[in-house]
């Protein structure tokens, strides 16, 4: 997961970051990010379903969303 995240929580309309790759898993094991949050590499976007992000929640998704590894 290369460079920083940002995170935006569903039914939250902050934005969170920049996060470390390291630390955004961490959130992902721990539940404190969830498949439906949207999550970016800038606070512009775009913006992805955290679910679609290779590797944060497990490798069975495959997309067009950075890898998170």
């Amino acid at each position: 997961m290369a460079g920083t995240w940002f995170l935006r929580q569903q039914g939250n309309p902050q934005v969170y970051g920049p996060i470390e790759p390291e630390t955004l898993r961490r959130y992902a094991a721990e539940g404190r990010v969830r498949p439906g949050d949207m999550v970016a590499q800038s606070p512009e976007g775009p913006w992805y379903p955290a679910e679609k992000v290779r590797g944060l929640f497990g490798e069975t998704q495959t997309s067009n969303a950075p890898p998170a590894a």
